[in-house]
């Protein structure tokens, strides 16, 4: 049970975990939405947010329901305005999958805290950042309106775009109780509003919204890396003149309204909650409509279509999923006789140029897999007629097998099975794992399928063909093609899974001492991007980073699918001063790997304000590619500044013949400053030297000092005629060196007079960039910090 925090003079219980809600995904979109705006401070505003508050005082009275599978999650933090001050009796709820776990209020110092809540363990989701797990949401309201919500995530994220997405469930283990520290930044006041109308303009009342929150990382693009199977929605209904509102949202945000009613037909409507997200969510609606608040919007009226699910012996078939293909409207489920009904647009209907078939309909298998997906296209004469529709189910295929490791002919239990159909990646089942005979069992419908297994550590990959429908197939037993048994039979697989060779990797101080406790990790050269990170499951296995033991050994698998360049790497310790080694190996060949740990090379500077120093300031050394500031995993090494503002990090620079351990660039990265909140992630690129000293061939990063600048620039766009230019993006140019987070400092979108102002740049010159429809328009134009009515015209077309 929960037990509250000292300083909050209320009593409240740990709640149960909240049930899982289906994820909303909205494929043209392409990305899953996070969970959005808030509510106000008690007593709330709007029937919405009295819901959501209930909902949450409900779960923080239930009991836990003790499942081992349950997490324990603990969160703590402050609650902050735009200028860094504390805010006190902010309402903090934390949210799970769209249901609420607890929620508290700030105190008078801004902070607050979420003590062993339990909560169900995340189910991983497909197309959602390898190794990042969103454990809830954390939404918060001020008194004053401000609101904003921040994802509470555990795990490691890779640098952008340098993965695919993912095509497979995968398990990432979590510990039992995690605990995290987040502060959350509320912005100025902003609700949004609206009225909904049929096409005559008539108010529509009880119609259900539901708000759905995307933000956008940046000026140019909706973030569609991050992923996380975690969605919040709010939901409000229309009064009798047909107006919801939504007070206290995010600044910054495209909304995204989900409109239903049982009369009319659903739809989708983007708004932007400000001009300087307009452009970017009119290329999230694809070129659609994009509202501002108040909004006006209209929905049409619907025709229902009624119908019957049954198999191919006449019997109903209940539970069968039915979708309109090409809608964005609801998806619906047969009931216990089998039947359904699905609201179609008569606009679209009645339009004698929609062709003969329209919103064919999609029927897909149940809960259990017993029968095949299938598409029957209706014609729009039996729409108008208002036919009932018969749709018939055809039975599913079972694909089943058993998996025998190649060497000592022993069962391979506990290995993961991916069915995919061929060639189009659609409509699979869900991966599933072999038993404790290495037997597995998946049905499917008729067609062409990928039977992939693995990775497992030890083991290689295999990719069978399957293929129910009869007809020629991979034996994987015999490596050869054969014919495969009768259409509507079940699929028989006989799976040899050969074992991986084992890498020997052992290491040695210069002394040629074993070193124990060292770090080992093996990435793909040159990528250089640590196997567990991958999501392909078709190309590499599941590999971790390994501890060599005591006589300093450590063991890993090469997968034979893959041949080429790999980078064996050890760090020991883990603090400073630092020790590495690295060895690329030329193929995956190799069975054995002597590393012999070298010094990693200092580096010195300071950290001054002002030129005056700044003692407790944290700095990290990155990869220059790596954007991720704020997660320690993905720094080479950090430390804080002494009372002169003095640092010292340490870089694996050269391995055990003095050649560079990487190529490219490094960045010492200003991570975490107290009580300078907007200089947070000041960045300067140093460049490697290669110099040569008495002591013998070494590579060396010179010394620097990182300044924080608390300068500003301003100015305004206009045109030729001197007309101002509202929303354009006005951005430092990405070559220039920029004392600043580029992402929050060095950006800036002109208001409805044109002007717009930076903040956080340092001394030196910089040429602006300004975005405008899409196109860019370089200025050669110098800017210096203080700098003030910076004018920048930009030529017609």
């Amino acid at each position: 049970m929960c037990r509250q925090s000292d300083r909050h003079q209320r009593e409240w219980e740990c709640p149960a975990a909240a049930p899982y809600f289906n994820s909303l995904v909205i494929s043209v979109l392409s990305v899953v939405l996070f969970a959005a705006p808030l509510f106000s401070q008690e007593p709330p505003h709007s029937a919405e947010y009295a819901d959501l508050l209930e909902r949450a005082s409900v779960a923080e009275r239930a009991e836990d329901a003790g499942r081992a599978d349950n997490i324990r999650l603990s969160v703590r933090g402050r609650i902050l305005d735009d200028s860094g001050q504390p805010i006190a009796g902010a309402v903090v709820v934390l949210l799970g999958q769209s249901e609420p776990l607890a929620r508290t209020h700030s105190d008078d110092f801004g902070e607050y805290e979420f003590e062993n809540i339990s909560r169900e363990r995340p189910v991983p989701a497909t197309d959602y950042r390898d190794g990042v797990t969103t454990l809830a949401i954390l939404m918060a309201a001020g008194q004053q309106g401000g609101a904003n919500w921040t994802p509470i995530q555990y795990g490691y994220q890779p640098p952008r775009g340098s993965l695919d997405r993912y095509e497979f469930l995968r398990d990432e283990p979590l510990p039992r109780s995690i605990q995290m520290r987040q502060d959350v930044v509320l912005g100025p006041p902003l609700a949004l509003e609206g009225v909904i109308l049929d096409r005559d303009d008539r108010p529509l009342p009880s119609v259900e919204v539901e708000l759905i929150a995307l933000y956008p990382t940046s000026g140019e693009s909706v973030d569609t890396d991050r992923h996380a199977p975690t969605v919040g929605q709010l939901r409000s209904t229309t009064d009798a003149d047909g107006r919801f509102r939504f007070p206290h949202v995010p600044e910054g945000m495209i909304a995204v309204l989900m409109l239903r009613h049982p009369d009319y037909y659903g739809t989708m409507a983007v708004m932007a909650t400000t001009p300087a997200v307009t452009e970017l969510a009119s290329r999230f609606a694809r070129g659609g409509p994009v509202h501002s608040s108040p909004a006006r919007l209209h929905l049409d009226e619907a025709i229902t279509l009624r119908g019957k699910v049954v198999n191919r012996k006449g019997e109903p078939v209940p539970g069968a999923v039915i979708k309109q293909r090409f809608s964005r409207g609801e998806p619906t489920q047969s009931d216990a006789e089998g039947n359904f009904s699905v609201a179609i647009a008569a606009k679209r209907v009645s339009d004698e140029n929609a062709g003969v078939n329209v919103s064919p309909l999609t029927l897909e298998w149940p809960a259990d897999a017993s029968y095949a997906s299938s598409a029957p296209a209706i014609s729009r004469q039996d729409i108008l007629d208002q036919q009932r529709l018969t749709l018939v189910a055809e039975d599913a295929i079972e694909i089943h097998g058993q998996v025998i490791a190649s060497d000592d002919q022993q069962l391979v239990a506990d290995l993961p099975v991916t069915v995919r159909s061929w060639p189009r990646n659609d409509s699979s089942p869900p991966a599933v794992r072999t038993d404790a005979e290495g037997r597995f069992r998946v049905k499917a419908q008729a067609g062409r399928w990928l039977v992939t297994c693995g990775p497992k550590a030890g083991f290689d990959l295999l990719t069978a063909h399957a293929n129910p429908s009869g007809g020629k197939g991979f034996d994987p037993q015999s490596q050869r093609i054969v014919d495969l048994i009768d259409p509507g039979q079940p699929v028989q697989l006989g799976i040899i899974l050969d074992r991986l060779p084992a890498v020997s990797v052992h290491v040695v101080d210069a002394d040629g001492q074993d070193v124990a406790g060292a770090r080992i990790c093996i990435t793909r050269a040159p990528d250089r991007q640590p196997l567990r990170f991958t999501r392909r499951p078709d190309a590499l296995p599941d590999v971790e980073d390994g501890t060599t033991d005591d006589e300093g050994r450590c063991s890993f698998h090469l997968p034979t699918l893959l041949d080429g360049d790999w980078t064996v790497t050890a760090e020991y310790p883990a603090e400073s001063p630092r020790q590495f080694a690295v060895k690329t190996l030329r193929s995956n060949r190799w069975r054995k790997v002597d590393l012999t740990l070298v010094p990693g090379v200092p580096i010195q500077g300071r950290v001054m304000i002002d030129k005056v120093p700044v003692a407790n300031a944290r700095v990290a050394l990155t990869d220059d590619r790596s954007w991720i500031d704020d997660d320690p995993e993905r720094w080479i090494s950090s430390a804080a500044t002494n009372d002169l503002g003095e640092y010292e990090l340490v870089a694996p620079l050269m391995d055990e013949r003095n050649q560079p351990f990487r190529t490219g660039r490094y960045s010492v990265r200003l991570v975490d400053l107290p009580e300078f909140t907007q200089c947070r992630k000041t960045i300067r690129s140093v460049s490697r030297t290669r110099e040569r000293n008495l002591e013998g061939d070494a590579l060396l990063l010179k010394d620097f000092d990182v300044a924080i600048a608390n300068g500003e620039a301003s100015g305004r766009v206009v045109d030729e005629s001197g007309e101002p230019i509202a929303g354009a993006v006005v951005r430092i140019n990405p070559d220039s060196t920029l004392l600043g987070d580029p992402t929050l400092q060095g950006y800036a979108t002109t208001d409805e007079w044109g002007e717009f102002r930076w903040t956080g740049i340092g001394p030196g010159g910089f040429e602006p960039l300004v975005v405008i429809h899409g196109k860019p328009f370089a200025a050669p134009i110098p800017i210096e910090a203080g700098r003030r009515g910076i004018k920048i015209v930009v030529p017609r077309d």
